[in-house]
């Protein structure tokens, strides 16, 4: 398939051909050390497997992985080869298919389809460089100014209306002394932890539910995603009257709410709270995990279960390590 010219050429770029006689050509290379350590290092594996669709370009991997999805699901319209599959080779005559991910780029350079030179990738860094500079100049004294202004005026007295006093560390002191700012750091702290036990596996779990293809899955998702929709606002004023102790569910259900004053002791509002916070934010975050597991492309689940199919004996062929083409 390949000529000596082109085996050459690929090894003088760092490519290891797929040929069964790269060997005899190693010792010419450009880098000959990095070769024959590349070859040999295949050619002792126990086994050696190429994902194809890496072998084509990006605008064609859609298509590789659809073709190789209707394969595995025995939908592929194309028939199979005639041509029987020949044994393994010896060590030194294994079909090499790796590629050196740091491969020279060809000589001469890259063109358009128009015919003008394409932009040079340093050149495209330079630009974003510029522009995310300029952006920063422009947006650095909005949001550094607050905080300077915030960070000297901890040091003054000020009503806001008459001029600032200088009074020192006075308030840092009295900050510090004060309990109800070191108890509000502790129910901060204890917020976050509940909020992150409670969200992250009920947001993993409906997330890759959402990813499917179930009934009524469109539905049910928009439905559950509303409360991410709502503003914090809304949201306090619709559980407030839902949680009233008088009018609303827990004067109904007394023998589960007992005398329904759940914001009257510590335990049970910072157990509203966790829930509410969990009802809210869930849906973000069950987004972004229904996100990642729909960029997951199908084939490698095809793939998974081949896999296991074959682990465990219930399929009766193996992979052939030597059908390629010579």
């Amino acid at each position: 398939m390949y000529s000596e010219e082109f085996v050459k050429a690929q090894l003088d770029i760092g490519n290891l051909p797929t040929t069964t006689d790269t060997d005899k050509f190693i010792d010419g290379s450009g880098t000959p050390e990095y070769s024959r350590f590349q070859y040999d290092l295949v050619a002792d594996a126990p086994s050696f497997q190429l994902s194809w669709d890496q072998a084509y370009p990006q605008k064609a991997s859609s298509d590789m992985h659809k073709a190789v999805q209707q394969f595995f699901n025995g939908s592929s319209t194309r028939t199979a080869s005639s041509r029987p599959c020949r044994p393994s080779r010896p060590s030194d005559e294994r079909l090499m298919t790796t590629q050196i991910t740091n491969a020279r780029p060809a000589a001469g350079p890259a063109r358009s389809p128009g015919g003008g030179r394409r932009p040079r990738p340093r050149r495209r860094w330079a630009a974003r460089i510029r522009l995310g500079t300029a952006r920063r100049s422009l947006l650095r004294p909005l949001r550094d100014r607050p905080l300077i202004m915030v960070a000297v005026l901890s040091f003054m007295s000020w009503d806001g209306l008459s001029s600032p006093e200088f009074v020192g560390t006075d308030n840092w002191s009295r900050l510090i002394d004060d309990p109800v700012m070191l108890k509000s750091i502790w129910l901060t702290l204890l917020l976050t932890v509940l909020g992150v036990v409670l969200q992250t596996p009920l947001s993993i779990l409906l997330g890759v539910w959402a990813a499917g293809h179930q009934r009524n899955r469109a539905v049910l998702s928009v439905i559950y995603f509303i409360p991410l929709l709502l503003s914090a606002t809304a949201v306090s004023v619709l559980w407030r009257a839902l949680l009233d102790p008088n009018f609303g569910i827990p004067a109904s259900a007394t023998w589960l709410f007992g005398d329904g004053n759940l914001f009257g002791e510590q335990a049970t509002a910072i157990g509203v709270l966790a829930f509410v916070s969990t009802w809210q934010f869930t849906p973000f975050h069950t987004l972004i995990y229904q996100g990642a597991a729909r960029a997951v492309p199908p084939v490698l689940y095809q793939a998974r279960r081949s896999t296991g199919r074959a682990a465990t004996g219930s399929s009766s062929t193996s992979p052939c390590r030597s059908c390629a083409p010579p």
